[in-house]
């Protein structure tokens, strides 16, 4: 009997979670197929997270149907990961049309794709903690939705997106609502990235950031994959919560590691440029629903993360 290797096309495979999963996918024996808006050589990250470099990387806008439709005939998918669109919520306010067309219309074309072509491929929505704002209870997959910004706005429509198609139309369809998680390959803008270059350079100039008594679920980007990869192979579609179910304030971990690099608490200042006006003050998973499933959760917390980073890792 002749066995068939699994297909998995990622859209938006250039990013963190796309690199980290593609790495996870291929020990898996899936042939990974990605997706970029630009034609990128994504080789040197593979190789930086110890992937087959060998990977082929369709150039396509998920806001072109016929793009989307093409790419899904052509690869013979098994699974779609939509990592896809914009995922910077600070941009998001200044870009507000522009983050709700590209993030809806992706993910609305694939869901379109697969009903049309093939309605039993697997799809992963990648839904965000930021769907359901701040909150002073630790969220669950029933928590309301609260969306205090456009990409959070973006988000929180997708989902119901994702919950239509699976319930009216029985496809497979999950919402993974992902708490922070961060690596290396995050942009430098990020909080967390920010920090982790200033201490690693210490220059004499302040550290600028914004809010710091925000709290939140912060995870090492590599584990977290691990539970979307997961959640993928389950029988029956579902929504599920992707965090530690530990949140730290960002002031205690900049001052923890300011003291650990001998750091003044005088060379940070709060910048008005990095303040923003409805910001999630609190916000903190109750990842049970994997807990349970799994019998285990990522493990990596704030200050581990931050390790990693100042340690320049990638895997």
């Amino acid at each position: 009997m002749s066995y068939k290797k699994k297909t998995a096309l990622i859209f938006g495979i250039s990013g963190q979670d796309g690199l980290y999963l593609t790495k996870l996918l291929q020990k898996k024996n899936f042939k990974v197929i990605g997706t970029s808006r630009k034609k990128k050589n994504i080789e040197k990250d593979l190789k930086l997270v110890k992937a087959d470099k060998n990977v082929k990387v369709y150039k396509v806008n998920p806001q072109i149907f016929k793009e989307v439709k093409y790419v899904i005939k052509k690869s013979k998918c098994d699974q779609i990961y939509y990592f896809s669109g914009i995922s910077s919520v600070f941009y998001s306010f200044s870009h507000e049309e522009k983050t709700i067309n590209t993030n809806i219309s992706g993910f609305v074309n694939i869901l379109e794709a697969c009903r049309i072509t093939n309605p039993n491929i697997r799809i992963y929505n990648a839904a965000s903690s930021e769907c359901f704002g701040s909150s002073n209870k630790t969220i669950n997959e029933k928590t309301n939705f609260l969306p205090q910004s456009p990409y959070a706005l973006s988000k929180v429509i997708n989902v119901n997106l994702a919950q239509n198609y699976r319930d009216n139309l029985g496809m497979y369809v999950v919402n993974g609502f992902s708490f922070n998680h961060d690596s290396a390959f995050r942009p430098n803008g990020y909080i967390l990235k920010k920090i982790s270059n200033y201490l690693r350079k210490k220059p004499k100039k302040k550290l600028k950031v914004g809010n710091i008594n925000i709290i939140r679920d912060w995870s090492w980007a590599p584990e977290h994959i691990e539970f979307i990869y997961k959640i993928m192979q389950s029988r029956k579609s579902d929504d599920y919560i992707i965090a530690t179910g530990k949140s730290i304030k960002l002031k205690d971990i900049i001052f923890y590691f300011f003291k650990i690099f001998k750091i003044d608490k005088k060379n940070l200042e709060i910048n008005n440029k990095f303040l923003r006006k409805n910001d999630i003050i609190k916000s903190r998973g109750n990842p049970l629903k994997i807990k349970k499933k799994f019998r285990n959760l990522p493990q990596t917390d704030a200050y581990g993360l931050m390790k990693n980073l100042i340690d320049n890792k990638y895997f």
